[in-house]
């Protein structure tokens, strides 16, 4: 009913340009509360992805990286260690 109520084709571009930028709003917003949390938990660095899916920290301090992931977890983050591999040279 909705779509055939429209005056103007510009008022579909309307209606689903809103819904698309009001979710990826709320995306951007759900993904700086996950950074902001890893901050808090005790990391010096975080960085959300160039694709937005994911939120991450680098540190050399493994014990420091091991009790971030616990502090994470407790919180109901789904969390992933990885370890950067050096390079042979």
């Amino acid at each position: 009913r909705r779509l055939q109520n429209l005056k103007k084709e510009d008022e579909l571009d309307n209606i689903i340009l809103s819904k698309l930028e009001d979710e990826k709003k709320e995306e951007e917003e759900k993904q700086r509360k996950k950074k902001e949390d890893l901050l808090k938990a005790g990391a010096d660095f975080a960085m959300v992805s160039g694709s937005g899916s994911s939120v991450f920290t680098i540190d050399k301090d493994e014990k420091k990286i091991l009790e971030l992931r616990e502090r994470l977890r407790d919180r109901n983050y789904f969390v992933r260690n990885s370890k950067i591999l050096k390079s042979p040279t």
